[in-house]
């Protein structure tokens, strides 16, 4: 059954996507409202701060954020050439996977944060084989910045940007200050903001604390997110493990673009340390190349009924862990 639908005409499943996810969505606007704030997320801050009195709007800002990005990211897969044009299976993974626990169905630093980051990879992408990137470059790194100030360990996907210049062959020194110069441009308004408000230095100390603790933190989740988190796991290493064995296949430009996507996962691996208490929210980073990647390891599937139960196991965990048994 998905196997077909994701094979089907277009509209239809751009309808099938739309209902699933308002029926995912309805139980949060019946529930309370649930998010907080990390260290060093000022702009996070403000928006809650805005919307403080109305938690309504938040359920609808997060769930359009969700579909928003979604939609994004497979405009980014199919328009490099990594997932077919017609198929809606990478934002219908995202809209899922983004809503598997009852904390990701409210208001949180990282639904503002992959925003930003999936549009900065979009922009990054760009970059190939053009001989003057500069705006590009600035830009993606511009955005990483921003993204940072919502959930703060997006900082180090300024890394991903430079491994990027290695991929793409971009070696000028022009792309290196640049892509620096976009990264501190936000920090320096913030930073002067914080100046003339006279809490400078209390602000510099959370930074400087933020660096020194590092390790893993409990994130008390039950049986039944450990077993969806652990089917999830396993997807993403088989998925992961079935491409990377076939990329000698693909056109030079096709393996550059998912070697982009593996140093993603790379590293949001690494950056798991910095997460601190917001580990659980932190593993939507993944999901950004997770959607690619599953999504793609599920078309290459010639039987039907492999892909269809591979389907069931991941829903079936999924709607275990979402009813919390």
């Amino acid at each position: 059954m998905f196997t077909k639908i994701f094979k089907s005409d277009y509209i239809f499943q751009f309808i099938f996507l739309m209902i699933i996810s308002i029926i995912i969505w309805i139980k949060p606007f019946l529930s309370a409202d649930l998010s907080y704030s990390p260290l060093n997320a000022p702009l996070f801050d403000v928006i809650q701060w805005f919307f403080s009195d109305n938690p309504t709007l938040k359920i609808i800002i997060s769930f359009l954020l969700i579909l928003m990005q979604a939609l994004i990211l497979k405009s980014i897969l199919s328009s490099n050439d990594l997932m077919p044009k017609n198929s809606l299976l990478p934002a219908f993974l995202y809209i899922l996977l983004m809503s598997s626990f009852a904390n990701f169905q409210h208001i949180h630093p990282l639904l503002f944060a992959n925003f930003f980051l999936i549009v900065a990879l979009r922009t990054i992408l760009t970059t190939y084989s053009k001989p003057d990137s500069y705006e590009q470059i600035f830009n993606a790194t511009l955005l990483i910045s921003i993204g940072s100030m919502f959930y703060f360990p997006v900082i180090f996907f300024l890394i991903l940007i430079w491994l990027v210049f290695f991929i793409f062959s971009l070696l000028k020194w022009r792309e290196w200050v640049i892509s620096i110069f976009g990264f501190i441009t936000p920090y320096l308004f913030l930073f002067s903001f914080y100046f003339l408000t006279d809490v400078f230095q209390e602000k510099m100390l959370a930074y400087q604390l933020f660096f020194k603790k590092i390790g893993f933190y409990n994130p008390h989740l039950s049986i039944s997110n450990y077993i969806f988190l652990g089917t999830v796991g396993l997807l993403f290493i088989f998925s992961l493990l079935y491409i990377s064995t076939r990329l000698g296949e693909k056109s030079i430009i096709h393996r550059k673009k998912v070697i982009v996507l593996i140093m993603f996962v790379i590293i949001t691996i690494l950056t798991l340390f910095f997460a601190k208490d917001f580990l659980v929210f932190h593993l939507c980073l993944f999901l950004i190349p997770f959607s690619y990647f599953f999504a793609h390891f599920m078309t290459q599937i010639k039987k039907v009924i492999i892909s269809e139960i591979i389907y069931l196991v991941l829903f079936g965990a999924w709607i275990y862990s979402y009813l919390g048994f």
